[in-house]
Formats: structure tokens, sequence, C-alpha cells
């Protein structure tokens, strides 16, 4: 067995949760290797420190911290719908015409009844948009490849 698989298991053999056959080949290679076996007892030397702690109370008044934790939580408003000045009926009935006329609007605004038969923009639609010419893309084009791509600081790509 590996020192690193042993390490793994040396808190579970310390603790007896291992099976008997795998407790038996950590003991072998403990017994073996002696970085394993110090690191077997610098566990064992922490296991003892620890028992050794006394368990600490709570301080005086920590229940009645938690029961004024309890109180505030339970004073907290909760969140209400305001009272509506018509029927919840009719403010439904006017959230789904809303919503239907949206869609309405939405379907005929692109002259298209499908929603799968929009095409995305062509390259010179996108350059148009963004007020780009032709040659500044050509310009950009060969900056970027002459000089490497994204790779090296701001500086420089600009001393370049």
């Amino acid at each position: 067995m590996r020192c690193s698989k042993v390490r793994s298991l040396l808190t579970s053999y310390l603790d007896s949760e291992l099976e008997e056959r795998r407790s038996a080949e950590v003991r072998e290679h403990v017994d073996a290797c002696d970085a394993c076996r110090a690191e077997l007892a610098a566990l064992r030397s922490v296991t003892s420190t620890l028992g050794e702690w006394a368990e600490v109370e709570p301080r005086l008044g920590f229940d009645a911290l938690l029961a004024r934790v309890d109180r505030r939580a339970a004073a907290k408003p909760r969140f209400e719908l305001p009272a509506l000045p018509v029927p919840r009926w009719a403010a439904a009935m006017l959230a789904v015409a809303s919503v239907a006329g949206g869609v309405l609007l939405g379907t005929i605004g692109t002259g298209s009844t499908s929603v799968g038969s929009n095409k995305p923009p062509s390259a010179q639609q996108v350059a148009v948009a963004m007020d780009v010419q032709p040659h500044d893309l050509v310009e950009a084009s060969l900056a970027y490849s002459l000089g490497g791509g994204l790779q090296g600081s701001a500086s420089e790509r600009g001393a370049q």
C-alpha cells in the first residue's frame, strides 16, 4: 500500500473504523515505513491533547440570547400584498391581457408569424449597425494576427 493511501486512512485506523483486512494492511505499512509511523504518532498526540481539554459550557445568558433572537425573528412583519383598488380577478385578467398583447405585438412587429424563421444578421448588417467600415475590419484583423492575438499586455501591443 502506498504512503498517500495509508495517510488518508490513518484517522479511520485510529478510530477503529476500518475493516480488519484494511486495518492489518495499514498496520503492516506503518510498521515498515518511518514517515507514516511518524504521521501516526503525530495524530495520536493530537488526539490525546484534544481528549485532555475540558468541555466548555455556554456562558451565562446564552439561552437568553437565543430566546431574544427567536423573538426578533417572530416579531418581523410578514410581507403581505397591499389591498388592490380593483378585484383580484380583474387584476389577473389585466395581466393576462398585457402578456398576450406583448406576444401579439412581438410577432406582428417582426413581420413573421413563426418563431424559428428569424435569421441572424449577416456580417455586413452587423458592420453597418456598428458603423464599422470594411477597412477597419481588415486593419483590426491584421493588427490582431501580427500582434500575436491577445497575448501580452496593452502597453506591449501599443508599442508594436
